[in-house]
């Protein structure tokens, strides 16, 4: 029903591996629920969102939370661009041109560079 290999499913259940977004995503439409599911747990009486788990990584994590939540997502990616070009426009010409060098700086280290074409 999902597309996967038993292989696949073995490795998710000994926790050797993790599935893809894609793959939760049909998991969850066999089983009927929504993805939220797989990551919510109640605290102190409060639904919260976990991605403790076992092989998530950060961009694992991300690819998630876009999945679940892209409007939020996207508020917080226009609410930073909002901030940026705010501050941008407070500065002069010439520390507008220094901003537009840091940029340039930030952009060539790998750490902060993204992914993928989606990010």
């Amino acid at each position: 029903m999902v597309g996967v290999s038993q292989t696949a499913v073995y490795h998710w259940e000994k926790g050797e591996r993790i599935p893809k977004i894609g793959a939760v995503a049909r998991i969850a439409s066999a089983l009927d629920v929504s993805i939220e599911d797989f990551f919510t747990e109640v605290v102190n009486g409060e639904s919260v969102i976990n991605f403790d788990g076992p092989g998530l990584s950060p961009d694992d994590i991300c690819e998630y939370i876009e999945y679940i939540a892209p409007e939020q997502v996207y508020s917080a990616s226009k609410t930073n661009s909002n901030r940026i070009n705010e501050l941008f426009n407070n500065l002069n010409g010439m520390g507008q041109d220094k901003a537009v060098e840091q940029v340039e700086l930030l952009t060539k280290i790998p750490e902060y560079q993204k992914k993928n074409s989606t990010e």
